[in-house]
């Protein structure tokens, strides 16, 4: 006898929905040629994605001179980059990095 699944129009989409946002978060850690060149643990990776997404700009200048000047005047505006410094300053994991 054939052991069939059955799926359902929602589960379907659902998984597509999941596989859409892991490839979205692949091509966001494929800017780093390595896990050993994130510049943050997977929580400031996170933030810094949300950073990118809401503000691409101030993410690009982060990437460009921020990560090195957590006080840059442009960036301390935006509450993305003041959540990651926070983090970042925070956490045991990011200081390991």
């Amino acid at each position: 006898m054939d052991e069939r699944t059955i799926v359902s129009v929602a589960d379907e989409q659902q998984a597509g929905q999941v596989n859409e946002v892991r490839q979205h978060d692949l091509r966001f850690l494929a800017q780093w040629k390595s896990i050993e060149e994130y510049p943050a643990c997977p929580v400031g990776i996170g933030i810094l994605k949300q950073m990118a997404e809401a503000s691409p700009g101030a993410y690009e200048l982060a990437l460009s001179k921020g990560m090195d000047r957590p006080d840059h005047p442009l960036l301390i505006r935006n509450p993305h980059w003041r959540a990651f410094v926070a983090h970042y300053q925070a956490c045991e994991n990011c200081n390991e990095v």
